[in-house]
């Protein structure tokens, strides 16, 4: 296993329990790009209106809700903003979910990075500083498991040999910029040799998966653990009749995309989807069969069930898309995709009785 497998991978599921006799909400909201001042006061606004209606609903209610949020991916290339936005985060939310996208792989000028993947490590020490988890965590007060899996893209995944709007339109034109030449992550994104070369990384034409599958391995061991019944997920001290595999809630999330069925028939740039999903990760996602995964990146609101998965992304995009594809987004904030507040209120209702 090399120095960065080790250091970045979890290791274990870690089990963690929410106050005694608090319902479970989980949101979720990606791609927040927050490099744009704009989606920074957008960000504080919409922390500030979840404080304001989980208050209201504890008044109204006299439940006391646990709030989980999930970021996968696309908050900033800058790690001081990437902090501000999750102490901002921690407002709001009780426990926050992340994973890095490409854009916290960018490696500018001014960062004095030589590889992603130190920075990488050294996101994931900013996340523990502030307790943001970047590993698996079970709740077993409620048989919920929240799995953030590690990915990358890679261009063969893409096989539906589609041209975009762009290419038919500059067929014939004298002066076409390249899309690799436009693509920011084959700029900025720097790798290990030992994985693979930079040619290969880099073309739209490449048959290789490497990268993707190097950052699949970060996922491994505790998934195959977990896959193998050898991860105790259930502490003695705490007896549950549904605390199997079977009955678990499963809330796994990636930034990049699993299925090519995720990603609209017509793209304006069509090259998108080479750098956009991975067969490594749709392969865990197989093993790992959770209710719901949660992706980002393409700044397209998706959600759809396939093959008994739901699939979602959320996000809030920048610039025009906040106007148009991610309207829904900008006007509500982040969406609560799970939700065992009516089973506590039942629970506790009965016991005051």
């Amino acid at each position: 296993m090399d120095s960065y497998v080790e250091t970045i991978s979890p290791k274990n599921i870690v089990k963690r329990s929410v106050p005694l006799g608090s319902a479970v909400k989980v949101h979720v909201i990606s791609d927040l790009h927050c490099d744009r001042q704009s989606n920074v006061q957008w960000w504080k606004q919409m922390v500030q209106n979840h404080i304001n209606e989980s208050k209201k609903e504890q008044d109204e209610r006299g439940i006391q809700v646990h709030n989980i949020l999930i970021i996968p991916g696309d908050i900033s290339h800058q790690l001081k903003v990437m902090e501000n936005i999750f102490m901002e985060a921690k407002r709001g939310y009780d426990d926050i979910f992340f994973i890095p996208g490409n854009h916290e792989m960018w490696c500018t000028s001014s960062s004095n990075y030589t590889s992603s993947l130190d920075k990488c490590k050294d996101i994931n020490t900013l996340c523990d500083k502030l307790s943001v988890s970047y590993y698996p965590v079970y709740y077993p007060d409620c048989n919920l498991l929240i799995a953030p899996i590690w990915s990358w893209y890679h261009a063969s995944w893409d096989t539906t040999r589609r041209k975009s709007y762009v290419a038919y339109a500059t067929a014939n034109a004298s002066s076409v910029v390249p899309f690799e030449d436009k693509w920011v992550d084959f700029h900025l994104c720097k790798w290990p040799t030992n994985i693979d070369t930079h040619d290969e990384i880099t073309s739209l034409k490449s048959s290789t998966n490497k990268l993707a599958t190097y950052f699949a391995s970060f996922n491994e061991l505790w998934l195959e653990r977990f896959i193998n019944g050898e991860e105790d997920l259930v502490p003695e001290t705490i007896t549950l009749p549904d605390s199997n595999k079977e009955n678990m809630e499963i809330i796994s999330f990636s930034h990049f995309v699993p299925l090519q069925e995720l990603i609209p028939t017509y793209l304006f740039h069509d090259e998108l989807r080479k750098v956009s999903g991975s067969n490594p990760l749709k392969n865990q996602i197989h093993r790992l069969k959770p209710n719901t995964h949660v992706f980002g990146h393409t700044h397209l609101p998706v959600d759809e069930t396939i093959n008994g998965i739901r699939y979602l992304q959320w996000p809030l995009g920048t610039g025009e898309e906040r106007l148009t594809s991610c309207s829904k987004v900008d006007r509500t904030g982040p969406l609560c995709v799970y939700d065992n507040s009516d089973e506590v209120e039942i629970s506790n209702g009965f016991l005051g009785f």
